[in-house]
């Protein structure tokens, strides 16, 4: 199977990302989106594909006018609401579905890790390094003492992402959609950042090897039937 990281470049059918600063992406992220599908599509060792992404960038990135979602073929470089851009993430996700389904795929689709507000390394550094630890104490620093697990940073648009890629899913029986973060949570308020002296992230947003085998350890692939070609 192959795992495709849509974050930098999203590589979804029918959308392309807009950065006001670098206007020449969008259209580089068409091509790469066609060159990343057709390749997909055009070999046969690959039978399943896992779709993985920071869903939530491109909506957060509305809101501050930094990054934006939009159709490939939209011109307009006008900055849509948040609304539409959701609507643009669930029809672009279907779209893709569909054709690496059509093409024989399996396909498989992981929602984002839990984030935090703060650096889980900086803070496990803090905590382990006495005179590190002491003077962050004396400066009245937060999360001095370091328990492994914090709330999660609430971001409004992670909820609307969320929401759009469960619904494009929802339409596909044999597709699995696979949330880590019950795995990671043991409720809304608490979720680690390390098990036991084992570091879970890389940073606020990302997991570590060792976080990626913990929040994956019951995960296994199911039989799915898929279409045909």
């Amino acid at each position: 199977f192959i795992v495709v990281s849509t974050t930098a470049c999203p590589a979804l059918t029918g959308a392309t990302l807009h950065l006001p600063h670098d206007p020449r992406r969008q259209s580089a992220c068409s091509q790469f989106n066609y060159k990343a599908m057709d390749f997909l599509k055009a070999s046969p060792e690959i039978q399943v594909v896992v779709l993985a992404s920071f869903w939530d960038q491109p909506l957060s990135g509305v809101l501050t006018r930094q990054r934006w979602l939009t159709s490939e073929n939209d011109t307009s470089k006008e900055i849509p609401t948040l609304d539409a851009s959701r609507e643009t993430l669930k029809q672009s996700m279907i779209a893709t579905i569909q054709g690496l389904q059509q093409a024989g795929k399996k396909v498989v689709v992981f929602e984002d890790v839990p984030n935090f507000e703060f650096d889980p390394v900086l803070r496990a550094r803090t905590a382990s390094i006495p005179a590190r630890h002491a003077m962050a104490v004396w400066l009245g620093a937060q999360g001095t003492n370091d328990r492994g697990y914090a709330a999660p940073s609430i971001i409004p648009e992670a909820a609307v992402a969320n929401a759009a890629i469960k619904e494009a899913v929802a339409g596909f029986p044999s597709v699995v959609l696979f949330d880590p973060k019950p795995e990671l949570c043991m409720g809304p308020d608490q979720c680690a950042y390390m098990n036991g002296n084992r570091l879970l992230y890389l940073d606020a947003h990302h997991v570590s090897p060792d976080g990626a085998r913990y929040a994956f350890r019951d995960f296994r692939f199911p039989s799915i039937a898929v279409a045909s070609k």
